[in-house]
């Protein structure tokens, strides 16, 4: 049996920097927005508050583009309520 650990391996690291938190946001909103499904309810969840927690570090220029780049593939909702 196979299981999905993306997420709870992306929520391993810390983002110490302005680049690291950049990355560690695009990398988490991308995968909860696209199959939040196939994860542990505790990993999305906490998955969902580093994600609005990192968002304040995040330019707003660099969060907007890692939403377009989702364009068909965002089906969380409450990703999109975060965003």
């Amino acid at each position: 049996m196979r299981f999905e650990d993306r997420l709870r391996t992306a929520l391993r690291h810390d983002a110490t920097n302005a680049r690291e938190a950049t990355a560690q946001w695009a990398q988490l909103v991308d995968l909860l927005a696209q199959r939040p499904d196939s994860f542990d309810l505790n990993d999305f969840a906490t998955g969902l508050t580093r994600a609005q927690a990192l968002s304040h570090r995040v330019p707003e220029k660099q969060r907007m583009a890692t939403v377009r780049a989702l364009h068909g593939r965002l089906r969380s909702p409450p990703l999109i309520r975060l965003l």
